[in-house]
């Protein structure tokens, strides 16, 4: 190791130490001055507070270099910290927990059966239908002495690491601009949910490595990488299910990111696509390995698609609606339960075909239309509805123009990506209704690529009217 290797290398330790020390330092102030006030702000905040966030996050990604590596990482890890500081400092119950602290609904369930599988007993039914998770938290409290709020900081480090992983790979690629807009976006997406034992917390945290990963080994081709990143995305669609279709569109990326038509080496990409498809499918041998070994009960993967299926065959009206039409089914349970309401499901799908054809209308509308908190960017929020209508158009808008930045430069891989994710993901919404889980929720595995449409559409947009001002931001 030569000199300037080393030096390098303890530049990037001193770097993460001083941002694990701010980290710690803000989850362990008790000071009630700034820290706390900024921190609700943070976690609450829908207005100028946000914009002086991306300010910031433009700041500190703006140096090249080692500097501007340990800026972002001190910068993300201070924005992660602050936001579960201000859900334990405030001590506000939200949706799905109570005092800042307790879980409720769902994310209750998956805090009670980790504790139960330390104590020697199995899942109940929703961890068995998603095990990655609560055996993760498992994890987390064997190693913590079941501490609770050591255990939430540790899982909110890891989502501070990995936006960081994904960030800095696309400064390097894309320009320090399109960081910090995805940062934010990420950022607004993650901050309600941080502090929660929610699945998204652990989906969003194998995306964003996973895309990462993907960024890195798409230029120059690295087969390796990418088979990685693909195995972690779809370790991420395990771990909080979504839009699966994204599984085949990394396939189909792969084709092109290999096949040469001047060589015409259908073998070898043929060969690769298919190694694309195992590492897919290993993740779904993991989830169903880790699933026989925790479940309490017969469940086949992903079982409650039932609900999801059901309901939008019967004209998309949502996961509930099998209980309304037929609210016996509340007797049964497991496979017995989902069986059932798939075989009303198709009874439904052959009585009234144009059902399906009106729910996929519906979940497209809710998933496009601004004004919901079920579109894409339903997660960016505001305290007056106009302006929050508008920042969410003006993000479809922006995001728009990443088609004429693909026009223009169809061989960028990493466009390419982007473009054939976002498809794949509109065909996938009738099968996961946005309106199902409020703020896209359901759609942890494909934020990454989400954060970065209206980044590179503002980019390609200044590109167009500004050349100059464009080669500024990268």
């Amino acid at each position: 190791m030569n000199s300037s290797t080393a030096k390098k290398a303890i530049l990037l330790i001193l770097f993460t130490s001083l941002s694990l020390a701010a980290f710690a330092f803000i989850l362990l102030n008790r000071n009630p001055f700034f820290i706390r006030p900024a921190s609700i702000a943070l976690r609450y905040s829908n207005a100028y507070f946000i914009a002086l966030v991306f300010i910031s996050l433009l700041i500190a990604f703006y140096p090249r270099g080692l500097i501007g590596i340990g800026r972002g990482m001190a910068a993300t890890f201070t924005l992660f910290a602050m936001v579960l500081n201000g859900l334990w400092a405030g001590g506000q119950s939200e949706s799905v927990i109570v005092g800042g602290l307790f879980p409720l609904y769902d994310p209750q369930a998956y805090y009670m059966d980790a504790l139960r599988w330390l104590a020697g007993f199995k899942f109940g039914d929703m961890s068995s239908m998603r095990p990655i998770f609560p055996s993760f938290l498992s994890f987390l409290f064997r190693v913590t002495g079941s501490n609770m709020q050591l255990s939430l900081a540790l899982l909110t480090l890891l989502v501070s690491l990995s936006s960081f992983m994904f960030v800095q790979k696309v400064k390097e690629r894309l320009g320090f601009f399109a960081a910090a807009f995805s940062l934010l976006l990420v950022f607004l997406y993650i901050r309600r949910i941080i502090g929660t034992t929610l699945t998204e917390n652990l989906g969003l945290v194998f995306a964003l490595l996973g895309f990462a990963i993907l960024i890195i080994g798409a230029l120059p081709t690295r087969k390796g990488l990418v088979l990685l990143g693909a195995f972690l995305v779809s370790l991420s669609l395990n771990t909080r299910p979504g839009p699966f279709f994204i599984l085949v569109a990394l396939i189909w990326w792969g084709w092109n990111l290999v096949y040469d038509r001047t060589r015409k080496n259908y073998r070898e990409a043929v060969v690769f696509v298919v190694c694309i498809f195992l590492c897919e499918f290993l993740a779904f041998a993991v989830n169903g390995t880790i699933q026989k070994l925790t479940a309490g009960v017969e469940l086949i993967p992903f079982a409650n698609f039932s609900y999801a299926f059901y309901g939008l065959v019967s004209g998309g009206r949502g996961f509930q609606q099998v209980f309304i039409d037929h609210p016996e089914l509340g007797s049964l349970s497991g496979n017995e339960q989902h069986f059932a309401i798939f075989k009303l499901a198709f009874e439904v799908l052959i009585n009234n075909p144009t059902g399906v054809i009106q729910g996929s209308l519906k979940h497209l509308k809710d998933f496009l239309l601004p004004s919901t908190y079920f579109s894409i960017f339903g997660y960016v929020s505001h305290s007056h509805p106009f302006f929050e209508t508008a920042t969410r158009a003006i993000l479809e808008g922006l995001s728009l123009f990443v088609i004429p930045a693909y026009i223009r430069r169809r061989h960028d891989p990493h466009l390419k990506l982007i473009i054939l994710v976002m498809a794949a993901t509109l065909l996938s919404v009738p099968f996961v209704p946005p309106s199902d889980a409020h703020k896209l929720r359901l759609y942890a595995a494909v934020i990454p690529v989400i954060a970065l449409l209206p980044a590179l559409g503002l980019s390609e947009l200044f590109h167009l009217i500004a050349p100059s001002t464009f080669s500024k931001l990268v």
